[in-house]
């Protein structure tokens, strides 16, 4: 049993005893009201002559010891009895309604994240991987005219922090619409895909409950500068091949060594979870589905066709060679402010950008999934984190400021 169906059960049975006892309420309510009329058959006095006969005025009625005794006692009993239930009824009822609206919200976002999780696993793990890790998927490079190229493998992105840097209106957008020029589909109706809005909503809520945590995304971030460098190492020696602990060696050394315009260029192309941390993956063409490799690779009859990359030539984001992003941004700070808080909808940026709402330029250095979203949102407040005194913060981007920094000199550089 999954996490997810595990506190889906939980929620089902906290919600079951609740249910239980007022249905077991609701019996016993019901039994005493058919008692009553019950007795009041069986004990009535039946219809003993005529109409005159049957008035109560005409029928001589107790005596006052006894209704001022039995009677009377009985009806303040029962009094008394009903007045202490509501007055420890309605009480008790005010206390635990904060709670069992929490639970709703808790057994309702359970059992989207779970119905989120099987379609996940349906129609987006072959890309992905299970667990959204980051995966492969086949795809065929085609010219401007549609003319088959190559048959390739593409790196489809980690999305496990994917509300970090998108948010939920962001990544709900790509699941409706997809992205051009990759294997990503429309997804949801307004795309003409085959989900519902409420499909797309239920992997939106999944999505934000695999979320890592800060602390597993910086070791992650970590991980990728040291694919990145170890990449750089073993290019410029070839000779390490094999020899795994020369090869960790020559790593470290180059990392602890690295300028902030070569820090910056391991970020640009860190491959931790298929890319989803690399701004290479959008900025520089054929990064996803490596066409370097492709290019030399003589199986492929097209491969001439295939352009090797160039770093920051453009993709899916525009180009950043040949100044460009000096042109946009005229100082660092500018872009690096940028990079932090990425295109917000209808929001002018650098010189002459403008941000849309289908998330195209993501944050790499705040957390904003919240952004945009409503108070009904189904993860409203991920970006929000309590610690155990109850102290609210906001979770940190994926990357540092100086990370940020770094990216900024080695893109200035292009």
């Amino acid at each position: 049993m999954s996490p997810l169906e595990a506190s889906n059960t939980t929620m089902l049975v906290a919600a079951n005893t609740f249910r239980t006892t007022g249905l077991v309420m609701a019996t016993i309510a019901v039994v005493a009201y058919l008692g009553y009329l019950a007795y009041n058959y069986i004990w009535g006095r039946g219809d003993i002559g005529s109409e005159l006969e049957l008035a109560a005025n005409k029928k001589p009625y107790l005596e006052d010891a006894e209704l001022e005794t039995k009677k009377l006692d009985l009806s303040l009993t029962v009094g008394l009895a009903t007045i202490a239930v509501i007055g420890l009824a309605l009480p008790l009822y005010w206390l635990g309604e904060p709670g069992r609206q929490e639970g709703y919200i808790e057994l309702t976002t359970a059992q989207l994240a779970s119905r989120g999780e099987h379609l996940f696993e349906e129609s987006c793990s072959g890309c992905h991987g299970l667990g959204a890790v980051g995966g492969t998927a086949p795809y065929t490079v085609t010219d401007s005219e549609g003319g088959f190229i190559a048959n390739v493998t593409w790196r489809a992105p980690a999305l496990t922090t994917v509300l970090y840097r998108f948010s939920e209106d962001e990544v709900r957008y790509v699941l409706n619409f997809g992205r051009q020029n990759s294997p990503m589909p429309a997804w949801g109706a307004p795309g003409g895909g085959p989900l519902t809005t409420q499909a797309v909503d239920e992997l939106v809520v999944y999505l934000s409950e695999i979320q890592l945590d800060p602390a597993e995304v910086t070791a992650e971030v970590d991980e990728g500068i040291e694919q990145s460098a170890r990449a750089v190492v073993v290019a410029a020696n070839p000779d390490l091949q094999g020899d795994e602990a020369a090869i960790m060696a020559e790593v470290e050394q180059y990392i602890e060594a690295a300028t902030e315009e070569q820090l910056g260029e391991l970020l640009f192309t860190n491959p931790i979870g298929s890319g989803a941390y690399s701004c290479a993956r959008c900025h520089t063409a054929g990064w996803s589905w490596d066409s370097n490799g492709v290019a030399v690779d003589p199986e492929q009859p097209f491969s001439s066709l295939i352009s090797l990359q160039v770093s920051g030539g453009g993709g899916f984001g525009p180009n950043l060679t040949g100044g460009a992003t000096v042109r946009q941004f005229p100082n660092s700070v500018n872009h690096a402010d940028f990079i932090s808080i990425g295109a917000q909808d209808g929001v002018a940026y650098g010189s002459f950008g403008q941000g849309d709402g289908g998330g195209q330029m993501p944050a790499f250095g705040v957390c904003v999934g919240d952004r945009g979203s409503s108070d009904i949102s189904p993860v409203f407040g991920f970006c929000e984190v309590t610690d155990a005194d109850g102290v609210v913060s906001e979770r940190p981007g994926v990357l540092t400021p100086e990370q940020i920094d770094a990216v900024v000199a080695y893109e200035r550089s292009l």
